[in-house]
């Protein structure tokens, strides 16, 4: 990042540096998601600050909401989702129809997310049926090579939502969501059973949660992920107060 930091600082042909803004955008909203899996929240909202300046410079709508949305994340993590929900909504407003369809799916998604975090249960809903309603059939573009997001991975994102609001359904929406995961995606992975173990300690199946707090923990440390590892405890510590 420093490199294209002082490359994009000292270059002077237009169409160079908003070449390079681009990149340094996809690098820095890059920089910021791994901050904050690390547990470095100061730096992740300034990597994504980095990031948003510099998608704006290139004039690249799917850069900049990208960053927004993916931003909204570290207020999640902070406590602030009325903020969070704004800054997605945001997102999606700025995207308009200026963006890829499945990057639009991927914004209606982390809307619906982040309404789920905040308890709002019909405008969670909306949005990821929304995402549903937008994600192509091939959702795989060139425009947006970072934005991984297909039906499984929409039914994995729903189930963490409604396991957040404690759902039961959530579930089998899970589970399904296991059977098409790619195993490369870890971090993912790991984020999924402890939204899987959540779920099942909500509907009172304390055996099966247990198995999927342990499965979360393994991947957790393995990516070295202090986020889910947080999250990991916290289910270890709910799991002892309900009987386990």
């Amino acid at each position: 990042m420093q490199t294209l930091r002082g490359l994009r600082s000292f270059s002077l042909a237009p169409a160079t540096r908003e070449r390079l803004a681009d990149l340094f955008c996809d690098a820095a909203a890059l920089a910021g998601w791994v901050a904050l899996d690390l547990g470095d929240v100061a730096q992740a909202w300034r990597h994504h600050e980095a990031a948003k300046d510099a998608g704006r410079e290139t004039g690249s709508v799917v850069a900049l909401t990208h960053a927004l949305a993916q931003q909204a994340y570290v207020l999640v993590e902070v406590g602030r989702t009325t903020d969070a929900r704004q800054l997605a909504e945001y997102a999606v407003e700025t995207g308009g129809r200026h963006i890829p369809p499945v990057l639009a799916a991927w914004l209606q998604a982390v809307v619906g997310e982040v309404a789920a975090i905040s308890g709002d249960v019909n405008g969670s809903n909306r949005s990821f049926e929304s995402a549903a309603r937008i994600l192509p059939v091939d959702p795989t573009d060139p425009a947006v090579p970072y934005i991984m997001l297909d039906e499984f991975q929409l039914a994995r994102w729903r189930g963490t939502a409604s396991a957040r609001l404690g759902d039961e359904a959530a579930i089998s929406e899970l589970h399904y969501a296991l059977t098409g995961m790619d195993s490369s995606f870890v971090r993912a992975k790991a984020q999924l059973h402890v939204e899987l173990a959540h779920s099942l300690i909500t509907a009172r199946h304390q055996d099966e949660a247990l198995r999927q707090v342990a499965q979360a923990k393994a991947l957790a440390v393995r990516v070295g992920s202090l986020r889910q590892r947080r999250r990991v405890r916290d289910l270890e510590l709910l799991l002892h107060h309900t009987g386990r």
